[in-house]
């Protein structure tokens, strides 16, 4: 499906941080790219914190293709972590290097970010109180009706095979780190479910992307047995959560997507200190989906 060898990096250090979140800089990003790209703007108004932004819905690749991979930068509150990974992810996929041309002639891919319609500041991350419980508050699609209305429409439209969530867990957690969540239909029924007998449902799938997170230098979060039952998650592998049964099935485009149309949904949520690193964790996560999810999705010898 994707040829061996191939990797696609998403650097961000303070430096390109910076660069991303300054309204002019971003502008002259998106004419370099503009003909990668199909644009559309599916809302406009109030949005994700925003007194006055718009959702964009960037497409690209072959429109034909089994593999279709939507990486959803657009949270219920969007802050400047998720503006720039969201913004890097846009810009390196819209650059002419061959690894991005391979695996552009081979998936279907579909991003949504939240701009600011002025250059107007973007809310800080919320401050919760600690721990993977007050991150995961933070992972909600937008609750707005007509901006869910729209990102649902456009999504099934796209008829996505693997969904992505960008979300900002602020510093809930001290450490700079990843949690990485499955979404899956069919889940098991209580939190006693996992012992050998019984298949660990999006184990497999997860566990590609997991580990190319790791490759790329991102630690993920592994909670303790009282944070896992507080935060509502379960531990499938090392590093991979699962949604623990009886969460909302449409609390973000990930979740619905799994529940909806049986596509591999995922929320990669980063927490830490420091803003910039959790951004580079978010773009190292949507890089690990692209190279790792297609073969979730089309298994070998397919």
């Amino acid at each position: 499906m994707i040829a061996a060898g191939v990797r696609v990096d998403i650097p961000i250090d303070e430096s390109r941080y910076r660069r991303l979140l300054r309204p002019a800089d971003w502008r002259e990003e998106r004419a370099k790219f503009a003909g990668t790209y199909a644009q559309r703007v599916i809302y406009e108004g109030p949005v994700a914190g925003l007194h006055a932004g718009r959702v964009l819905e960037l497409t690209a690749g072959d429109s034909a293709a089994d593999v279709r991979l939507a990486i959803d930068a657009a949270p219920n509150t969007l802050t400047t972590p998720v503006l720039a990974a969201g913004r890097a992810v846009a810009r390196a996929f819209g650059t002419p290097a061959s690894d991005r041309q391979s695996l552009l002639s081979r998936v279907a891919l579909l991003l949504y970010l939240v701009e600011p319609v002025a250059d107007v500041e973007v809310p800080r991350p919320e401050q919760p109180a600690f721990g993977l419980a007050a991150a995961l508050r933070l992972l909600a699609s937008p609750i707005r009706p007509s901006v869910w209305a729209a990102l649902r429409a456009s999504l099934d439209a796209f008829e996505p095979s693997l969904v992505m969530d960008l979300r900002d867990g602020g510093t809930a957690v001290s450490a700079p780190q990843l949690a990485l969540i499955m979404h899956v239909h069919g889940q098991q029924t209580d939190m006693r479910w996992y012992d050998g007998r019984r298949a660990r449902i999006g184990a497999d799938e997860g566990r590609r992307t997991a580990d190319e997170i790791r490759r790329r230098g991102v630690a993920l979060l592994e909670p303790g047995t009282d944070d896992l039952q507080a935060a509502g998650v379960l531990a499938l592998a090392p590093g991979l959560l699962a949604e623990a049964p009886g969460q909302p099935p449409d609390r973000t485009l990930a979740a619905r997507a799994a529940h909806s149309s049986g596509a591999i949904g995922m929320s990669a949520v980063a927490v830490g200190r420091v803003e910039s690193r959790r951004a580079a964790a978010l773009a190292a996560a949507a890089g690990a989906a692209f190279v790792a999810g297609p073969t979730a999705v089309l298994p070998e010898g397919r």
